[in-house]
């Protein structure tokens, strides 16, 4: 609470997320301890562990269709940049057409 003149005034505080703030928290985790946490998973893969298995191939997976997405959004803008300056290219011409016509009319 505030006070504004000798009046107390009730200020809410911003809404947190909890769970939100976790993943955050996760995730630089991951990012500082990325190697270590790898290795560990590998030795206990090697040991049998079938989850660590299973989780070393879902992150190598991930990584996989990362690189995928990553090409198939190059050539997403690529393609877009060609149609973009095909619709140019094409206004250009409808244009030359335009006044090529309007020149040829009899007066």
């Amino acid at each position: 609470m505030e006070s504004s003149g000798g009046t107390a005034v009730r200020t809410e505080e911003p809404k947190r997320n909890g769970a939100l703030e976790m993943q955050h928290a996760a995730d630089r985790a991951s990012l500082e301890n990325a190697a270590e946490i790898v290795d560990a998973l590998l030795k206990s893969a090697l040991k049998g562990h079938i989850q660590s298995i299973k989780f070393l191939f879902l992150l190598a997976q991930g990584r996989q269709e990362d690189q995928e997405m990553e090409g198939k959004a190059k050539l997403r803008d690529t393609l877009a940049a060609e149609w973009e300056a095909d619709k140019k290219w094409l206004a250009e011409m409808a244009n030359e057409n335009a006044k090529a016509i309007i020149s040829q009319r009899p007066s």
